[in-house]
């Protein structure tokens, strides 16, 4: 998973997603990833446009760079005690879903 945004400067937060998702997170190098998002993507489409094909998967590998310092495995301890979370939060919607729409499901 490679997370960007305001949570990705915490490794609190990085910790918590590589847990709750139960796969590795890194962030990238550049912080503006909305702006390298759009200029990869302008240079995909001139790419195609001008010279054939071109993996976009290509092109983020050549561009985008990885923070390795920021990177988070999941724990497997952790990953479990989630999981238990999520399925009790999915038994409690389902119970509570008549109550939020009004009897219609």
């Amino acid at each position: 998973i490679r997370l960007v945004g305001g949570g990705a400067q915490s490794s609190i937060w990085r910790q918590l997603m590589a847990d709750i998702f139960q796969m590795p997170v890194v962030s990238p190098v550049s912080t503006e990833a909305g702006t390298l998002g759009a200029a990869l993507q302008a240079m995909w489409c001139y790419c195609n446009q001008m010279e054939g094909d071109t993996a976009l998967a290509d092109l983020c590998t050549d561009f985008v760079q990885l923070d390795d310092t920021s990177r988070a495995q999941p724990r497997g301890e952790t990953s479990f005690f989630y999981a238990d979370l999520y399925q009790r939060y999915l038994s409690l919607e389902r119970a509570m879903r008549p109550l939020n729409t009004g009897g219609r499901q």
